[in-house]
């Protein structure tokens, strides 16, 4: 911006001084010719001052022209790039655009099936959670990224996990992260602890039951009693 206010200042300035230019050289045709007492002389002087003064600024003028604004447009990848781009990654990854799958790459054909591109990315991904997340519309560029949770999709035990982004030409990115070995890590997890609470409630609910029957005064006072039940909950 400054640049060009700079260059538009040089512009007028030069054109000012040519201007000045002419007028000098104008005048001095018509004193040239009373000089010489040549009225006529004078008037074709003048016109020919003027008419001099006139191209050279002109031909300055144009051999400075003010620069235009050069408009730089960024042309988004063609579909071999992003075919390339999307074979690289080892999870399936799928590009959306409207409705249908654009490109797919092998792991997500493999994934889904061969015919998968060209098709709805409903009837592609079949799993009531993904339709009802890309039956929405694409969101905004700067939006983060969504994620959802599929079960089931592909196998009955495989838990996977669906991200979709927008890119700037409102392409939709959705790839698929297969999350079973979590699942099954955090099952386990779960199951040993529900096992583990299951086999401590007897041994602690008999404990519980002893220390109910010492609390009795009179089971208390005797001794032999106390010592048995001190020595069967140890």
């Amino acid at each position: 911006m400054v640049k060009a206010e700079r260059i538009r200042g040089e512009v007028t300035q030069n054109r000012t001084i040519f201007a000045i230019l002419a007028a000098l050289m104008a005048a001095a045709g018509v004193a040239a010719a009373f000089t010489l007492a040549a009225p006529g002389s004078a008037i074709a002087a003048f016109l020919a001052g003027v008419a001099a003064a006139s191209a050279i600024a002109l031909l300055r003028s144009g051999a400075s022209p003010e620069p235009a604004p050069v408009a730089v447009e960024q042309s988004a990848p063609d579909l071999p790039d992003r075919r390339a781009l999307l074979d690289s990654a080892d999870e399936p990854v799928l590009l959306v655009r409207g409705q249908h799958v654009l490109l797919a790459n092998p792991a997500a054909r493999a994934l889904l099936g061969e015919h998968i591109e060209g098709d709805d990315v409903r009837l592609a991904i079949r799993h009531p959670a993904a339709a009802e997340r890309l039956l929405d519309l694409p969101g905004e560029v700067s939006e983060p990224a969504t994620h959802t949770d599929l079960a089931g999709l592909g196998d009955p035990d495989q838990r996977w996990e669906m991200a979709t982004a927008t890119l700037a030409d409102g392409t939709r990115v959705v790839r698929l992260i297969d999350r079973s070995q979590a699942y099954a890590a955090e099952q386990m997890r779960v199951d040993f602890v529900a096992n583990a609470s299951h086999e401590l409630r007897t041994p602690l609910a008999t404990l519980l039951g002893f220390l109910e029957t010492l609390e009795d005064e009179e089971v208390a006072s005797d001794a032999e009693t106390r010592r048995k039940f001190l020595t069967i909950m140890a």
